[in-house]
């Protein structure tokens, strides 16, 4: 299976055995753990221990150029963090403690980082900041430096996050690290976690570590979805490369190759009576592969309206009744492999969804589960490019919101919803555009439901709409001209430029 590589870098800094305030005790602890569990994920880490601003601000300089190169920057820090006059300053262990020039100009600026992670060319940065603890910095001669971080505005694709809330000091804990690198460490790895998930169970474990006394946040433009762990279930290794590459496979004239054949007709007379002819016996006969080969093509000859394969699916716990566990599994991982990825075996560009509901309430059988399972670790590689991962079986609610009723009583729809940004894009109108060739829709609800789910890859019995207007019987919606459902704002741009 083709996967899709991520190429991510990091600057990690623990600073701790400061020259002119009293030493901390964990931020290397933090540093060295954040560092391996970053290895782990796949990043290219460099470590700075008690380095001095010059040393930070070159490494910064080295990320910002390194960056251009990947596909997600990020940058950790631990050790003494203020502000001065709503600007943020992260200290080197050589930051001086005289007044507010001297400390100010000693320290590495915040907004460097930011630049850095602003004018390159990875579009997932994320920067995370241990660096509120108790500042002796704070109420030095002269020095109008606060131990609080200031508020920053994070460029498009970036998150910011922060040890604490303003008005909050970081803890150092008990144990190795910090309180709020302990709890970041406890849940970092959760497979397939969006990066905003996690950090909201990173501030929940925090506030019971420290008794509500620490309360992280975050400010965030992020315009994709990120994971630090992919899933760990296994994918389509488990398959050779020519049951993956389904134009790739050896025919045989034996029971598998002839139905194989026959699905690829094409033609509904092949088809239908091959299908309704393949008898357990013959299951029983065929390796995985062949197995797995047969499930592709049931679900290709149902998406081209074959009877006998929608039929097949549909009662697929019954008609491979009396096959072994895994015999089953591999035509219900051919089935729903099908859907993500074409005859190669490279994901594709947008699933075949024409049975993709059929198919998939086959999830709600739990003898089913592992193959729901398979395909969820096939695809976990590609998790940014879904609103939900297929075969998780988490559900979705949509908020939708339209205009006011026109003489026909139907309502144009302004926005929809998901996860707190809006999805619905629509282009603006243009004579020279061949994608304004398209024609507003009136839909129900049904068909809304439908719409979404065909758009966004979820099954309609996890997808939960919920109208900001009265939503009768009658009620019908209009989809604008031309417009789309993506997670991306870029896709707009994407498709102006076609």
């Amino acid at each position: 299976m083709t996967t899709l590589a991520r190429t991510m870098a990091a600057l990690v800094i623990g600073n701790a055995t400061y020259q002119n305030v009293p030493p901390l005790l964990k931020p290397i602890n933090d540093a060295d753990d954040i560092s391996g569990q970053l290895i782990a994920f796949g990043f290219s880490v460099r470590t700075l221990r008690d380095a001095t601003t010059q040393e930070m601000e070159q490494a910064v300089v080295d990320f910002r150029n390194t960056l251009e190169e990947s596909s997600v920057g990020l940058m950790f820090f631990a050790g003494h963090g203020f502000q001065i006059y709503g600007k943020n300053y992260l200290a080197g262990i050589d930051t001086k403690d005289g007044d507010e020039l001297a400390v100010k100009y000693s320290a590495l600026d915040l907004d460097m980082v930011l630049d850095a992670m602003k004018v390159a060319t990875a579009p997932t940065g994320l920067i995370i900041l241990d660096a509120c603890r108790n500042n002796p910095f704070m109420g030095r001669a002269r020095s109008t430096a606060s131990s609080e971080l200031a508020p920053v505005y994070a460029p498009k694709g970036t998150l910011v996050a922060f040890s604490t809330s303003p008005g909050q000091v970081s803890l150092e804990g008990n144990g190795r690290n910090g309180y709020y690198t302990q709890a970041l460490l406890q849940h970092i790895a959760t497979p397939n976690l969006l990066i905003e998930t996690m950090f909201k169970r990173v501030r929940s474990t925090l506030e019971s570590l420290t008794n509500g006394r620490q309360t992280s946040w975050e400010h965030t433009s992020l315009v994709g979805d990120f994971r630090f762990q992919l899933s760990t279930v296994p994918g389509a290794s488990q398959y050779g490369p020519m049951a993956t590459g389904d134009s790739l496979f050896p025919r045989n004239t034996r029971a598998s190759g002839r139905l194989i054949e026959a699905l690829k007709s094409l033609s509904w007379y092949t088809q239908n009576p091959a299908i309704d002819g393949f008898t357990l016996a013959d299951a029983r006969t065929c390796t995985a592969d062949e197995l797995f080969v047969i499930g592709r093509n049931i679900y290709q000859a149902a998406c081209g309206d074959a009877h006998a394969a929608s039929e097949y699916i549909a009662k697929f716990k019954e008609r491979t009744e009396g096959l072994d566990q895994l015999q089953r599994k591999a035509i219900l991982d051919g089935i729903l492999y099908e859907i993500f990825f074409n005859a190669e075996g490279q994901h594709r560009g947008k699933p075949k969804l024409r049975q993709f509901d059929l198919a998939f309430d086959l999830q709600a059988d739990p003898d089913l589960a592992s193959s729901f399972e398979f395909i969820k670790g096939c695809l976990a590689p590609f998790s940014d490019r879904y609103f939900v991962l297929p075969g998780s079986g988490d559900d979705a609610s949509f908020t939708v919101a339209a205009s006011q009723p026109n003489d026909n009583g139907n309502r144009t729809l302004e926005s929809v919803w998901f996860d707190g940004a809006n999805i619905l894009r629509v282009p603006p109108l243009s004579t020279d555009s061949w994608f304004d060739l398209r024609r507003d829709l009136t839909l129900t609800l049904p068909e809304l439901r439908e719409y979404l789910s065909e758009s966004t890859a979820i099954p309609k019995r996890l997808l939960k709409i919920e109208p900001q207007f009265p939503f009768t019987e009658g009620t019908r919606v209009i989809l604008p001209a031309n417009s789309f459902i993506s997670r991306s704002a870029d896709a707009l741009e994407e498709v102006l430029e076609l």
